[in-house]
């Protein structure tokens, strides 16, 4: 189906077909329907293949045609032509083939001569001219197919259902990645969570939760496990993990040595201060010397290096 509908001479093609007209830089004539003026001529040229070539021939598979059918389209055109009076492939060779173009490579094309196939290491990679364009983890050490059209490298599965596709780098040596194919996050914070609800579930758990998601982005599995390893050595009463977690959200302290603070104080009977939120470093004697001596050290160098020079 290339036409989804007309009205009024409007015609809607179907997007897939759009999509290859616009590649082909192809202008569409759609013929109206029972119109034996207009669409005659398609109709006889059909109905001659359907009555000469195929009511003569037992086709078993596609191959039987394209094996006999290039011989009889020889033949048919070096006959005269009864309407005409003349020779079609004499007609094509002097008037038609001026104006026929060169096919354009395309995207749709199925034939396996226009697939490149690529071995995919550990790394989820196509390379490329030097260029190196990223597809899902799920195809590592996997065999893919791919082909470049119009500065676009299109790939596809070894069955050539399509996978993904990359515009076409000018740089040497480029990774490039869609955003689809980054890695994702582990999920296992997610069972550490869950583990973490069973145990000390309140009302303030799943806020807790989230902040501490927000606050340690990249680390969230190593501090939900160290909340976890960090509550179970202390095995503490339910009401009193509830009420760390509260003061926890109250004053936005997501990070587990910040948790630890809190679960001390509350534990000690006391509310979280100012003071507490500080970090306490440790701090030793500092040694101190006088900018006199770097003067000197800056004078003796460089009179060394003019004495070298001389």
């Amino acid at each position: 189906m290339f036409v989804a509908s007309e009205t009024y001479g409007e015609v809607i093609k179907t997007r897939t077909f759009e999509d290859f007209c616009t590649e082909q830089d192809i202008r569409l004539w759609v013929c109206n329907k029972a119109d034996p003026e207009s669409k005659g001529p398609i109709e006889n040229s059909v109905g001659f293949v359907k009555k000469n070539f195929f009511s003569a021939r037992k086709v078993t598979c596609i191959d039987d045609v394209w094996r006999s059918l290039p011989g009889w389209l020889e033949r048919k055109n070096q006959r005269i032509h009864r309407s005409t009076l003349r020779v079609p492939k004499a007609v094509y060779d002097s008037i038609e083939r001026s104006a026929m173009r060169p096919l354009l490579p395309s995207v749709y094309e199925t034939s396996p001569n226009t697939f490149r196939t690529y071995e995919i290491a550990a790394i989820p990679y196509v390379l490329y001219k030097s260029c190196r364009y990223s597809v899902p983890r799920d195809y590592a050490f996997k065999t893919v197919q791919f082909k470049v059209v119009s500065g676009k490298i299109h790939i596809y599965d070894d069955q050539l259902n399509y996978i993904c596709s990359h515009n076409l780098s000018e740089r040497k040596g480029s990774v490039n990645q869609l955003p689809e194919h980054r890695k994702q996050d582990s999920g296992d914070w997610i069972e550490i969570m869950e583990r973490l609800r069973g145990k000390w579930n309140c009302y303030d758990f799943q806020h807790f939760i989230n902040g501490v998601k927000k606050e340690n982005p990249r680390h969230i599995s190593k501090q939900l496990r160290a909340i976890e390893q960090f509550l179970d050595s202390e095995n503490p009463d339910k009401s009193l993990v509830a009420q760390v977690m509260k003061e926890c959200c109250q004053k936005y302290r997501y990070q587990f040595s910040q948790f630890k603070v809190v679960y001390s104080l509350a534990k000690a009977g006391r509310e979280l201060t100012t003071d507490d939120c500080r970090a306490q470093v440790p701090s030793g004697s500092v040694s101190y010397t006088d900018l006199s001596v770097y003067a000197k050290a800056f004078q003796e160098r460089t009179e060394r290096k003019e004495a070298a020079a001389r």
